[in-house]
């Protein structure tokens, strides 16, 4: 049973979505979220089709590095996560819930704001003493420099390694682009 077509948005539209409240979370997590459209989104002709406080629903998902599969160089079996965008899958409209297709950019990365910084580079800066150590030992010259030297280098590792986090603030936009043709009923 069909219904009178209200409007239609093509794909490129740009959707101006409102985080609810701050979100925090590792680049490799996939969360489902909903976001607010923050401005009403109209079609060509000028019609409001999305009203403000009409609903996305999606999931924040994971942004793999794209490897090119002839280049043996790398070493790696895994892939490497590269960040996280939101991809809207639904948008409820008053009492009316549409399929939906659209995703955001990459979102930034940052510090995790509860990542211990001392702790880090400490057990680094241990991991790389004994690796000095152990280094000075299989070459027959235990010394201070190498022990020092690869503590160094260990704290200076430890503390690129604090895990990095997508943060999203309250009241902050996030726009997303519908990647097909929506149609509201």
């Amino acid at each position: 049973m069909g219904g009178v077509v209200k409007g239609q948005l093509p794909p490129g539209t740009q959707l101006p979505l409102t985080v609810y409240r701050e979100i925090t979370f590792p680049p490799f997590q996939a969360i489902n979220g909903q976001l607010e459209v923050s401005d009403p989104v109209t079609d060509s002709t000028g019609q409001v089709v999305i009203p403000a406080g009409s609903v996305v629903w999606g999931t924040f998902q994971p942004i793999l590095e794209e490897r090119d599969p002839e280049d043996g160089e790398t070493g790696r079996d895994f892939d490497r996560v590269i960040g996280n965008r939101f991809v809207a899958s639904r948008i409820t409209i008053q009492n009316a819930t549409y399929l939906l297709q659209g995703q955001s950019e990459l979102l930034p990365m940052g510090m995790d704001p509860n990542a211990d910084l001392g702790t880090t580079a400490i057990r680094g800066a241990g991991y790389g003493a004994a690796g000095g150590l152990a280094l000075g030992v299989l070459t027959g010259g235990v010394g201070f420099i190498p022990i020092l030297a690869g503590g160094l280098a260990g704290a200076a590792a430890g503390t690129t390694n604090v895990d990095r986090v997508v943060t999203l603030e309250t009241n902050s936009i996030l726009n997303i682009e519908l990647t097909n043709l929506l149609i509201i009923q």
